[in-house]
Protein backbone atom coordinates (compact mmCIF):
# COMPACT_ATOMS: atom_id res chain seq x y z
CA UNK A 1 0.00 0.00 0.00
CA UNK A 2 3.25 2.31 0.73
CA UNK A 3 4.08 2.50 -2.74
CA UNK A 4 0.12 3.75 -3.90
CA UNK A 5 0.29 7.02 -1.87
CA UNK A 6 3.38 7.72 -4.51
CA UNK A 7 0.31 8.01 -7.08
CA UNK A 8 -1.57 10.34 -5.25
CA UNK A 9 -3.04 13.36 -7.45
CA UNK A 10 -2.68 15.39 -4.26
CA UNK A 11 -1.34 14.71 -0.39
CA UNK A 12 -4.63 16.78 1.20
CA UNK A 13 -6.19 13.24 1.76
CA UNK A 14 -9.74 14.55 1.49
CA UNK A 15 -12.70 13.77 -0.64
CA UNK A 16 -11.00 15.51 -4.15
CA UNK A 17 -7.56 12.69 -3.46
CA UNK A 18 -7.68 9.94 -6.11
CA UNK A 19 -4.83 7.31 -7.08
CA UNK A 20 -3.27 8.79 -10.70
CA UNK A 21 -3.67 5.15 -12.15
CA UNK A 22 -5.42 4.57 -15.89
CA UNK A 23 -5.74 1.39 -17.67
CA UNK A 24 -2.96 1.33 -19.58
CA UNK A 25 -0.90 1.89 -16.38
CA UNK A 26 -2.67 -1.59 -14.71
CA UNK A 27 -1.70 -3.27 -17.33
CA UNK A 28 1.37 -2.90 -18.05
CA UNK A 29 1.73 -3.90 -14.38
CA UNK A 30 0.32 -7.11 -15.32
CA UNK A 31 3.51 -8.57 -16.44
CA UNK A 32 5.38 -8.34 -13.43
CA UNK A 33 4.91 -12.39 -12.28
CA UNK A 34 3.10 -11.54 -9.08
CA UNK A 35 0.30 -9.06 -10.14
CA UNK A 36 -0.65 -11.10 -13.14
CA UNK A 37 -3.52 -13.15 -11.08
CA UNK A 38 -4.65 -9.50 -9.60
CA UNK A 39 -5.29 -8.05 -13.13
CA UNK A 40 -8.55 -8.24 -13.93
CA UNK A 41 -10.83 -6.67 -16.31
CA UNK A 42 -14.99 -6.96 -15.71
CA UNK A 43 -17.43 -5.59 -17.80
CA UNK A 44 -20.07 -3.22 -16.31
CA UNK A 45 -23.28 -4.74 -17.15
CA UNK A 46 -21.93 -7.82 -15.63
CA UNK A 47 -21.40 -6.48 -12.14
CA UNK A 48 -23.89 -6.95 -9.90
CA UNK A 49 -22.87 -5.30 -6.80
CA UNK A 50 -22.53 -1.96 -6.35
CA UNK A 51 -19.34 0.57 -6.05
CA UNK A 52 -18.50 2.47 -3.36
CA UNK A 53 -16.79 5.54 -2.32
CA UNK A 54 -13.96 4.69 0.04
CA UNK A 55 -12.10 7.77 2.03
CA UNK A 56 -8.65 7.85 1.25
CA UNK A 57 -7.82 7.49 5.47
CA UNK A 58 -10.09 4.71 5.21
CA UNK A 59 -7.73 3.12 2.39
CA UNK A 60 -5.52 1.17 4.27
CA UNK A 61 -8.66 -0.38 6.28
CA UNK A 62 -10.58 -1.29 3.34
CA UNK A 63 -7.71 -2.88 1.73
CA UNK A 64 -8.00 -5.89 3.27
CA UNK A 65 -11.43 -6.28 4.19
CA UNK A 66 -12.58 -9.63 3.06
CA UNK A 67 -15.34 -8.43 0.67
CA UNK A 68 -14.54 -11.00 -1.57
CA UNK A 69 -17.56 -13.39 -3.38
CA UNK A 70 -16.68 -15.79 -5.81
CA UNK A 71 -19.67 -18.06 -7.65
CA UNK A 72 -17.89 -20.96 -9.55
CA UNK A 73 -15.39 -21.88 -7.31
CA UNK A 74 -14.58 -20.99 -3.41
CA UNK A 75 -11.77 -18.69 -2.38
CA UNK A 76 -9.17 -21.55 -1.64
CA UNK A 77 -9.75 -22.66 -5.12
CA UNK A 78 -9.36 -19.65 -6.72
CA UNK A 79 -5.80 -18.31 -4.60
CA UNK A 80 -4.32 -21.93 -5.28
CA UNK A 81 -4.97 -21.55 -8.59
CA UNK A 82 -3.18 -17.71 -8.62
CA UNK A 83 -0.57 -18.88 -7.22
CA UNK A 84 -0.06 -21.60 -9.73
CA UNK A 85 0.07 -18.62 -11.83
CA UNK A 86 3.44 -17.02 -11.08
CA UNK A 87 5.19 -20.38 -10.18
Amino acid sequence: MDNLYELLNNKNYNESTRLRLSYEVLKSASRFRYAKPCFKQYLDERVRSRFINIDVNQWDVALFLPLQRFEKANKTRIYRDSVRKFQ
